[in-house]
């Protein structure tokens, strides 16, 4: 993420992180990070993975019938895909 500073913000800013023996980038990060509820921190860090980021809307789809397949598309993907290429070949269309 890139913010933009006026320039007499980022002066003001620079000043400051000088007067406080840090950098700029330190500096903002921190009063930034002390105005926003720590609540809303802690829930950005709890969001690691994209299954994370997902499942709340995963959970709202409808569960499929009893009776439907169990189906594992992401299973044995490579060798799923040597047998159509495979049969890809066979047919002629390779």
């Amino acid at each position: 993420m890139t913010i933009d500073l006026s320039p007499q913000l980022e002066l003001a800013l620079e000043n400051e992180a000088v007067r406080r023996g840090t950098t700029p980038q330190m500096l903002a990060l921190k009063i930034i990070e002390s105005q926003l509820p720590a609540a809303s921190i802690e829930e950005s860090a709890k969001v690691q993975t994209l299954y994370d980021f997902l499942k709340p809307h995963l959970d709202s789809l409808p569960e499929p019938p009893p009776d439907a397949p169990q189906t594992n598309y992401s299973q044995d993907t490579g060798r799923k895909f040597a047998e159509a290429m495979v049969e890809k070949h066979r047919q002629g269309r390779l």
